[in-house]
């Protein structure tokens, strides 16, 4: 049983099960056209259309387990949602009584000669230009403005859509305009959608209460009973005003657009119904903005805090390899060496580096290829004993972007604990690989059976478990072996 709750969900979380939205909403018009209202009757409509849906489902399925070129993928969305319609509306006839469980009756009339199979297929083209236009949305920068659009915009939009459309469908203003000619009709219905858009509007005064006052402030700071209170009054106060407002306008009484324009009395139970019904409403459109805004608010101060985290464990990165590097040199100059200038000026290289490309989000792999040389070479000038140095590279993507100063904190330990106490030849193997988005980087170096690695601690190894944890959750590998004669340490990054 919780196997198949698990594949369930995992099945409703794919975005080809919002296909399977309008079959359910269909199915349901389609039972009430029927007039039997009986699961039975539901069930063989949705199955029908079930059927129906098979080559979108296919489609949506494919889109998304496969990455498509531009004319592959347009072409099988023409094919789905286009030529097999199409196929199947006029080739078959409008017939597609046949699919239907039981062909008799209410349930053969429901489907209308075709017509709301056609309406069905109109709306998954219509869902599946939405949900590309969505995703289109939120991966470009510049359709933001769209995506986010405010409540105020979208309730201004549908307010005027609701408008248009009431006058529209109104018997009585149809009567009343039948005789008139075209520009008198035209001049009257944008006259009487502007009064719709006006009387109606005072609707969002109680969604604004109802949100800033009523739920965020009340609800949230005094509790059930404060909000309780707060509605009561608040309708009991709003809605008599409001419906005084309302049937000042001609058209409330001309076209029955509103109850007030069917009983006139102000605090009619039926005058109350419309604001408390929409008052209700309200309420869940309001808890889903809520929990949305606050779940931005949370990943935008998950991010920030990421990124400052980031930076202070950068910060603390540098000052440890400048005082080693600093260390090494002043031993250096004690002894009067001839390689010191040499050692100068690629620590000079090499603090550039750190200071300008270390401050960066990403660098490229050939950058952090060339400071990991660079470090070698100004270690190799310094030591006196021998060492036998390999570093072998296999990288496909030269430019792919990875962070700075991931890689040097190993080969830093490596030389700290395992070549500079030792007095014998000693070695360091290190590796750099890379394919498509895995990076590997490995090394391994000498160190003395009685010398004690402290492999786990330090500021250094610290800084970078946790830079690995913020920077690549769960997509990162760290590995640190400490055998008798060798330590072995890698990291695996998928980026």
């Amino acid at each position: 049983m919780k196997s198949i709750l698990q594949y369930s969900m995992a099945i409703a979380q794919k975005s080809a099960s919002f296909y399977l939205v309008p079959v359910l909403f269909f199915a349901y018009v389609l039972t009430q056209r029927s007039q039997q209202l009986n699961w039975f009757s539901f069930a063989g409509f949705m199955l029908s259309l079930l059927f129906l849906s098979i080559p979108i489902l296919i489609w949506a399925l494919w889109s998304e387990s496969r990455s498509l070129a531009r004319p592959a993928f347009w072409s099988r969305w023409s094919v789905a949602f286009i030529l097999y319609p199409a196929i199947l509306m006029f080739m078959l006839g409008l017939q597609p009584l046949f699919l239907s469980v039981i062909t008799q009756g209410n349930l053969a009339h429901a489907w209308g000669g075709g017509s709301i199979v056609a309406l069905f297929f109109l709306a998954e083209l219509l869902l599946s230009l939405a949900l590309m236009a969505n995703e289109r949305w939120r991966e470009r920068p510049r359709f933001r403005p769209i995506a986010d659009w405010n409540i105020r915009r979208l309730a201004v939009v549908l307010l005027a859509l609701f408008a248009f459309g009431i006058i529209l469908i109104s018997n009585y203003f149809q009567d009343t305009v039948r005789d008139l000619p075209v520009g008198g009709k035209l001049l009257l219905y944008l006259w009487a959608v502007l009064q719709t858009f006006i009387v109606f509007s005072t609707y969002y005064v109680i969604y604004y209460v109802h949100h800033h006052w009523l739920f965020n402030r009340l609800l949230q700071r005094g509790g059930l009973l404060h909000y309780a209170l707060g509605t009561i009054g608040f309708l009991l106060l709003f809605v008599p005003l409001q419906n005084v407002f309302i049937s000042l306008f001609p058209a409330v009484h001309q076209y029955k657009i509103h109850p007030v324009g069917i009983v006139p009395e102000v605090l009619s139970d039926l005058n109350f119904s419309l604001p408390l019904i929409f008052f209700l409403l309200t309420l869940p459109f309001i808890v889903v903005v809520e929990w949305y805004r606050r779940q931005r608010a949370l990943t935008v101060l998950e991010k920030e805090k990421t990124a400052t985290e980031l930076q202070l464990l950068k910060q603390q990165i540098n000052p440890h390899f400048f005082f080693n590097t600093l260390n090494n040199l002043y031993a250096m100059s004690l002894t009067q060496e001839q390689e010191t200038p040499e050692v100068i000026l690629k620590l000079s290289d090499l603090m550039r580096y750190v200071i300008y490309q270390g401050q960066k989000e990403a660098v490229s792999l050939q950058q952090e290829l060339d400071y990991l040389r660079g470090y070698l070479d100004l270690q190799s000038l310094r030591l006196h004993q021998q060492l036998d140095l390999k570093f072998d590279v296999d990288i496909a993507d030269a430019e792919l972007r990875i962070p700075p100063l991931l890689f040097v904190i190993l080969v830093e330990n490596a030389f700290k604990h395992g070549i500079e106490p030792a007095e014998d030849p000693a070695f360091l193997h290190l590796s750099l690989q890379q394919e498509g988005a895995v990076v590997a980087f490995h090394c391994t170096n000498s160190k003395a059976p009685k010398v004690v690695v402290p492999a786990y601690s330090g500021i250094g190894l610290s800084n970078l478990k946790r830079r690995l944890a913020v920077r690549f959750p769960e997509r990162h590998e760290l590995s640190l072996k400490d055998d008798a004669n060798r330590f072995t340490a890698s990291i695996k990054l998928t980026l």
